[in-house]
């Protein structure tokens, strides 16, 4: 079984959880780039559990190898095909009779008739997003005048402050990506507390893209905003996607909220930025603005009320090792996404040209 996403740049996904292997193939990057594989590992890092009191404790070494389609630190303008290895499985710890809440498993065995590989969520799992973080390194490089950054928003009742241009440089390398530090600690330490009563939680994340150009994307099927929106659904935990001001313009008029232009610097600019650098679907030339929500990790300690595939109800304390919280370990894997998505939309305007 595997997963494709066929547009300007194709990505194949494959394996699952607890599959030894899984890996991606990319096509579409050009030949003769120099990869920093450096960066690659940077960002894997930052997806990497970061507090053994709320994180998963299966710790992945994450070791990834190019198959083909780059040569001596080059891409040869073939198929990327990566692999990495499972090494760290506990498969035990996974029932297949029984559909855990807000899980995959009644899906999946409905549509797979049962023969899905259920161990660690198979390929529904977050330990594919991986793939996804590499893919997204790569199409970083290859932009690399625009500049995606990304921090929590919001964790609970929490809300840190927005991002400003003195801490983008700081956030695109933080784990756990803040603006206020003392929003951190908070963060961490309500996350902790759902973690003693074996819970969960959800959060925002807020991300900004600097220097895309203007006139990236067209109305309707290829919007900017639904390449994006499509590709970051991909992720196992988004429940929710809104560019600028999003669901808020609903509390406004238009005379107070619409983005008026000027010129700045001989250049047509706009005085505010409510909706995210998009109009028409097509990039305007100001930061693209958007949040995506996270939903809690459905993988708690605590009993719930579930059925088992013999249609009787039973009551069920999932096992395993999971996080309690992964916003922030999600923020790279959004960041990754985007990169991706842009990408993409890049390539279409060669097309054009």
């Amino acid at each position: 079984m595997s997963f494709t996403y066929n547009n300007n740049i194709k990505l194949n996904i494959f394996g699952t959880s607890h599959s030894p292997y899984m890996g991606i193939n990319i096509e579409g990057i050009s030949a003769g780039v120099s990869l920093d594989i450096e960066l690659i590992k940077k960002a894997i890092e930052r997806r990497k559990p970061y507090n053994n009191k709320v994180s998963t404790t299966r710790i992945e070494n994450d070791n990834f190898e190019f198959v083909s389609g780059v040569f001596k630190g080059f891409t040869t303008g073939g198929v990327i095909s990566i692999l990495v290895k499972n090494e760290n499985c506990n498969s035990k710890d996974y029932d297949f009779e029984v559909f855990r809440p807000s899980h995959a498993d009644y899906t999946a065995y409905i549509k797979y008739k049962g023969f899905n590989d259920y161990r660690g969520g198979g390929f529904f799992s977050g330990r594919l997003t991986l793939l996804l973080v590499i893919a997204g390194s790569i199409c970083k490089q290859m932009m690399k005048e625009v500049k995606i950054v990304s921090h929590v928003k919001k964790i609970g009742n929490i809300v840190d402050d927005d991002i400003n241009l003195n801490v983008i440089d700081r956030l695109s390398s933080e784990i756990f990506p803040v603006v206020n530090e003392d929003v951190k600690d908070k963060m961490i330490k309500l996350i902790e507390k759902i973690s003693e009563e074996g819970d969960s939680i959800g959060g925002i994340i807020e991300i900004i893209v600097r220097g895309v150009d203007i006139g990236i994307g067209d109305p309707y099927f290829d919007s900017v905003e639904s390449i994006i929106s499509h590709l970051l659904f991909s992720i196992p935990a988004v429940k929710g996607v809104e560019f600028g001001r999003g669901f808020d313009f609903a509390n406004y008029k238009g005379s107070e909220i619409n983005d008026s232009y000027t010129i700045i610097d001989d250049k047509i600019r706009t005085t505010s930025n409510n909706n995210g650098g998009i109009n028409g679907g097509i990039t305007n030339g100001e930061d693209i603005k958007l949040s995506v929500c996270i939903k809690p990790t459905p993988s708690i300690l605590i009993s719930q009320n579930t059925v088992n595939i013999n249609k009787e109800r039973v009551n069920y304390s999932i096992r395993g090792r999971h996080d309690s919280a992964i916003i922030a370990r999600s923020a790279i894997i959004i960041e990754s996404v985007i990169a991706i998505a842009l990408y993409d939309l890049y390539l279409a305007r060669k097309k054009e040209v």
